[in-house]
């Protein structure tokens, strides 16, 4: 029996301006996570932090940007990916609330 590997959006949204998860491994999956981009829709510099916590741990920083207006950055590198393992977060925050937009997409290996 194979893998099956099936690439999907695993979300999208706004950024809030307290510690928040925005993106949360699914149960029965192992999830690799290959592309999440922010963009700052403010005319204000903003400041995103983000975290990884895997499932019972701690939330531990994981990636920090200072986002001038309309500026976009991509959080992974090409070739890069990140597996979450069950239940593990991605959470995030910004200066301010709702105005940095982010989406992910990545892999998700049902065995």
């Amino acid at each position: 029996m194979t893998d099956t590997f099936t690439p999907k959006e695993l979300g999208n949204g706004q950024i809030a301006n307290s510690q928040t998860t925005i993106l949360t491994a699914a149960a029965s999956v192992t999830t690799y996570l290959k592309h999440l981009s922010l963009y700052n829709t403010s005319a204000t510099p903003q400041t995103v932090q983000l975290w990884l916590k895997h499932t019972a741990g701690t939330a531990r920083k994981w990636k920090r940007f200072v986002l001038a207006q309309d500026e976009q950055v991509d959080v992974i590198d090409p070739g890069e990916a990140y597996m979450l393992d069950n239940g593990t977060v991605v959470q995030a925050m910004s200066t301010t609330n709702n105005v940095v937009d982010w989406w992910a997409d990545g892999v998700t290996e049902v065995p």
